[in-house]
């Protein structure tokens, strides 16, 4: 919300007339900047037909939409009704919005708005079915380019180039499996087999589920299979939206490798795969933004695996999409439809899941990752639809969980607990799993077994956090972790870093193979003398402090950062100052499914329900094709 001398000045300054009395309503239910105004009031000296108009509603309401991640607005979305409500103080909003249409069918509007039509217009009005999305021209060019790819790639999801029958499959799930820590062999499951099926006999499919599902163990053995069909290492790409989600995705596979029954020289051939960020993949670079791979242009892969899908923006998407020949190669799409979506717009996965109609869809539900307690909470939560009993176990205060609790997950009820309650909390946590784990023999004396022991031990407990800024965001508590840690163990803080101390990555390095996210542990291997360890493809490399891409220390995190990881124990913060404008079930979800033993909520209990409630949607016209 602007402050009421701020709005006086903006009006008076360039408000038309007709908008006066609009824009105070207005400026009390958005909370937008002032350029939003200008752009309004620049509109209306194009075309002053839009007084008569509620273009000033419908046009803030579409601002917000693209905000929270929508291409679009939906008009007759009950949000929007809502906020028409309230403006105009009517019973009926739906018959303004009906005279609105009306008004852009006919061309009233034509400088301003048009139907179904570009032609270097500021915004498009679409209809889909019995639906119609407002657009800024921008996003619908970019929807419209990704609705003919996928209507394209569509065409061709049927068309079965690999076998599902014979000796490959059969040997790589009966014959030759995985063996895990009991040596008994891996038991695929229905879910997980039809999911293999379904990609080696369709041209475009996507496989969903939550964590500990099998999608790990599913690209590996599709590795497996293909290799046995003739598709050299150069025939296959893997690729994920993140630096992080690549490495991941690589370290998966490195890890499987071993774990094979008796492994033979095509397993081996997997040895030499490689997983690049979409970017990469792309070739796009800030000197190349359009990519080395686009319509003139395709990839010369046989098949494209994309992991943590979730993350893929509609830009992305279209641009994956424009890059590929659907006669040749094959496209797997692998995450967690009930994750976040994306930063960028839209909420891609979800949409082409929702709508069946251009993909192959396998959903994965039966997880073996997390204890049962904690299993059962993370499903509540990922089904909860505001109506149904939500019970979630309380504690006075986090020795409780960490005392009493074994496996599930709890909710610590800050209320209205003062600041410093918070922070005693936090206090006990560190206590509680930091204090055997600040290292004092110096890097050189300890071994890599040693060193890889003491970065899984680190990061087996994590913080996550909502937000970045604020008293319970990532960066405030963070320093608190520091300033107490530094205090209670007697640590020498040398430039805000110190021997012991956990860090994420915040940019992709290639040249050094560090990526946005990577967790890694500082260590004094001299006088002042300090590296940054991190474990990769089960070794571990050092890096000078001095020479690392930006960090920040790795207490706590983000959820929307947290993703695709996974933690014993975690602390999941919900900070009460934001809460009203961030917390979703989706984020939720996000955070606590992170967790594999038992998740401590702290935040406020009416929060926690407020957001439970919340089911963050993000509109566009892909779901609504047939």
């Amino acid at each position: 919300m602007i402050e009421a001398n701020e709005l006086d000045s903006l009006i008076k300054s360039r408000c038309p007339d007709a908008l006066f009395e609009s824009i105070y309503k207005i400026n009390d239910l958005f909370d937008l900047k002032p350029l939003y105004y200008f752009s309004l009031f620049d509109l209306y000296e194009v075309d002053n037909q839009l007084a008569d108009t509620i273009f000033p509603e419908i046009y803030f309401c579409l601002i917000q939409s693209v905000i929270d991640g929508s291409s679009c607005l939906s008009l007759y979305d009950d949000w929007c009704l809502g906020i028409l409500k309230k403006l105009n103080d009517v019973s009926n909003p739906k018959k303004m919005i009906g005279a609105f249409i009306d008004d852009v069918e006919k061309g009233n509007l034509k400088k301003i708005i048009q139907f179904n039509n570009s032609e270097n217009c500021p915004f498009i009005l679409s209809k889909k079915e019995d639906s119609y999305f407002l657009y800024f021209e921008k996003y619908h060019q970019i929807e419209n380019s990704l609705n003919k790819s996928l209507e394209i790639i569509s065409q061709h999801k049927n068309k079965e180039i690999i076998s599902s029958d014979g000796l490959p499959l059969d040997e790589i799930l009966k014959k030759n499996p995985l063996c895990y820590q009991n040596s008994s062999p891996y038991s695929i499951n229905n879910e997980q087999l039809k999911s293999i099926e379904m990609v080696l006999q369709n041209q475009f499919s996507i496989i969903t589920g939550g964590p500990g599902t099998g999608k790990t163990f599913i690209l590996f053995s599709l590795l497996r299979i293909l290799i046995r069909n003739g598709y050299s290492i150069s025939d296959i790409a893997l690729a994920a939206p993140t630096g992080k989600a690549a490495n991941r995705m690589m370290e998966s596979i490195q890890q499987n490798l071993p774990l094979i029954q008796t492994p033979n020289e095509l397993d081996n051939e997997l040895l030499g795969i490689s997983c690049v960020t979409i970017h990469r993949l792309l070739g796009i670079t800030k000197f190349r933004v359009d990519g080395k791979f686009h319509n003139g242009l395709k990839l010369p892969f046989r098949i494209l695996i994309i992991d943590e899908a979730s993350m893929i923006d509609m830009s992305a998407m279209n641009n994956i999409l424009i890059a590929i020949d659907p006669d040749k190669t094959k496209l797997l799409l692998i995450g967690d439809k009930d994750q976040l979506p994306s930063v960028e717009l839209g909420a891609v996965l979800s949409d082409l899941t929702s709508s069946k109609s251009f993909a192959e869809v396998t959903t994965l539900k039966t997880s073996y990752r997390s204890k049962e307690k904690l299993k059962s909470m993370i499903e509540s939560i990922k089904d909860f639809d505001g109506q149904k009993q939500f019970d979630i176990p309380m504690v006075e205060n986090i020795d409780a969980f960490l005392n009493e609790f074994d496996e599930g997950c709890a909710l610590l009820d800050l209320g209205n607990k003062p600041y410093d309650f918070f922070l005693v909390q936090l206090s006990k946590w560190i206590c509680h799993n930091y204090a055997d784990n600040f290292i004092k023999p110096k890097t050189d004396s300890l071994s890599d077994d040693q060193i890889i022991e003491l970065l899984r031990s680190l990061n087996s407990h994590q913080v996550l956090s909502a937000v970045n800024s604020g008293l319970y965001g990532v960066d405030k508590i963070n320093s608190f972790f520091i300033q107490e840690i530094s205090n209670r163990f007697s640590i020498r803080n040398h430039n805000n870093y110190f021997h012991g101390m956990p860090i994420h990555i915040l940019k992709n390095n290639y040249d050094l193979e560090l990526f946005n996210g990577d967790f890694g542990l500082i260590m004094e291997v001299a006088f002042n003398d300090y590296v940054a360890c991190f474990l990769k493809n089960g070794k571990v490399i050092s890096v000078p402090v001095h020479l690392l891409p930006p960090y920040q220390p790795g207490f706590v995190t983000t959820i929307h950062k947290s993703q695709g990881s996974e933690y014993d124990e975690l602390l999941l913060i919900i900070p009460p100052e934001k809460s009203f404008s961030i917390l979703n079930k989706q984020l939720l979800y996000t955070g606590v499914s992170r967790a594999k033993n038992k998740c401590l909520i702290v935040g406020s209990e009416k929060d926690f329900f407020n957001g439970m409630k919340n089911n963050y949607h993000r509109t566009s016209g892909i779901s609504n094709i047939s």
